[in-house]
Parts: C-alpha cells; sequence; structure tokens
C-alpha cells in the first residue's frame, strides 16, 4: 500500500499511475515558476497543481489506482459536514483523482487565499469543507498518513487493511519522526549540525516557490535519502557488506545502462 499527503498526496499519485520522476520533477518546475513574481506562492498553488495533474495524468488514471492489488490513499481532513480524517482510496473519475490530490494539497491561506476548500461531492447534498492532508494525523507524524484511518471510511476501496510495517517518507530529518516510526523505518535526510538552519530552510522551500537549481538538487537529495535507506533494508535483511552493497548497485547500474539499453 502507499500513502501521501500534501506534497506525498503528489509524489504518490504520480508514482502509482505511471509518471516518470523526471516529468513530475518538471511539472513542480513549472508550478514554482507560475508562483512568481518574487517568489511569493501564496493562494497560486492549488490552480498551477490541477492544471498540472490535468496535463499529466492518463485518461484512465483513476482506474489504475482502483485496480492496484495494494491500496493507494490521499489523505485531507474533512472539517464539515463532519470533523474527521479521511484516507481516500477508491475515485469515481479521473476527476475525482484531481480533487483528492487537491484537497489533500489545501493548506489554508497558502494554497488558495482561502482557509479550507469546499467541494461539491458527486451524489452529496451538502458541499464538503476540507483542508491539507498533514493535519489529517498527530504532529508527530509530520504529515505521514495512517493506515488503520481506511478502517470503516466510506471514501475507501476497502472497509479495512491491515499493514504489517508502515515506512514513513519525509523531507524534515528523520530524527524527527522518532515517536512515529523505528529507525529503520524512516526516510528522510540527515540531522546537519545546524538544525535551526536546515529547519528553516525545508520550511523556506515548502512556503516559497524556489529557483529551478534548488527544486533539482532537493529531488536528488530525496532520491540519494531514498537509496541510502534501500543499501541499509538490505544490509539489515541479508548481512551485506558495504563491499557487498558496492558490487550489487554496480551491477544493478550496468543492467540499467547497457544491458537494458
Amino acid at each position: 500500500p502507499l500513502a501521501g499527503a500534501s506534497a506525498g498526496a503528489i509524489a504518490v499519485t504520480s508514482h502509482a499511475t505511471g509518471v516518470p520522476p523526471f516529468k513530475a520533477l518538471e511539472a513542480s518546475i513549472r508550478v514554482s515558476g507560475r508562483c512568481n513574481p518574487l517568489f511569493l506562492a501564496r493562494g497560486k498553488l492549488l490552480p498551477s497543481l490541477h492544471n498540472e495533474l490535468d496535463s499529466l495524468l492518463g485518461m484512465n488514471a483513476h482506474e489504475i489506482l482502483n485496480e492496484r492489488e495494494a491500496i493507494v490513499g490521499l489523505a485531507h481532513r474533512e472539517l464539515f459536514p463532519e470533523n474527521k480524517p479521511i484516507l481516500k482510496t477508491h475515485f469515481e473519475t479521473r476527476d475525482c483523482l484531481m480533487d483528492a490530490v487537491c484537497d489533500s494539497s489545501m493548506f489554508p491561506y497558502f494554497s488558495t487565499n482561502q482557509p479550507f476548500r469546499t467541494v461539491k461531492r458527486r451524489d452529496d447534498l451538502l458541499p464538503h469543507v476540507v483542508v491539507d492532508g498533514c493535519f489529517s494525523v498527530p504532529i508527530q507524524r509530520i504529515g505521514c498518513p495512517d493506515f488503520s484511518q481506511v478502517n470503516g471510511n466510506t471514501h475507501s476501496s476497502k472497509s479495512s487493511i491491515q499493514v504489517d510495517r508502515t515506512v514513513t517518507v519525509s523531507c524534515f530529518p528523520e530524527q524527527l519522526l522518532t515517536l512515529t516510526s523505528k529507525k529503520h523505518d524512516r526516510i528522510g535526510p540527515k540531522l546537519e549540525e545546524n538544525a535551526v538552519f536546515q529547519a528553516i530552510k525545508t520550511v523556506t522551500m515548502a512556503t516559497q516557490a524556489s529557483r529551478r537549481q534548488d527544486l533539482i538538487k532537493l529531488f536528488e537529495e530525496g532520491w540519494s535519502d531514498g537509496e541510502r535507506w534501500s543499501f541499509a533494508e538490505e544490509r539489515r535483511k541479508i548481512g551485506l557488506t558495504r563491499k557487498d552493497r558496492r558490487k550489487k548497485y554496480a551491477v544493478a547500474l550496468m543492467r540499467k545502462y547497457f544491458v537494458d539499453a
């Protein structure tokens, strides 16, 4: 199973529907460019996000997620008609899927100039008032969704789901997730010596339009975080030494760039 909230919902949706990572990156760069001038993103993010989703997602994107063997969950918080966290895993149409991503990315007074997003669901008499998926879980989860929220959720394709293990992924240092998961169940950047500057830099990139080179650098760093976790996971499971891991990585690169070509 995969689940995401806010930026994580965008990442999960693009990955699960088969959007190549470099295309998702270029889309992020275009969104950031539209949030200029003066690098001010407030109020411009959601319309630009919807445009990019409409451009990137295939016409059957919702069907791909619905038919996937393991669920894909997009988190948001509903304020009205009932105050509750939602982990949506079933998408009736392509528009419903794009709406779910936008619901999850609705940060008050930032994604739009409003404190919330009002959405009219299919077959519902009353509109739904929603906010960003990071508000669907306790603060110590740093926005990482909780699969237990699927239980009894009418927006889910399943009535319940049981997972043996959850690996959390965050752009914030993995040490901040210590209350949520074990060390080997966290993917994120390492804590830098100047932790305060690191936190300020991350928050700034999350709330302001960024330069192309900065977004590419962030993408590459995130990829490296994932690789570091993957190598550690392999070693933890089968006892590989560093030399063995490097050899295995070199073989994988050879296959990728030469055999596949």
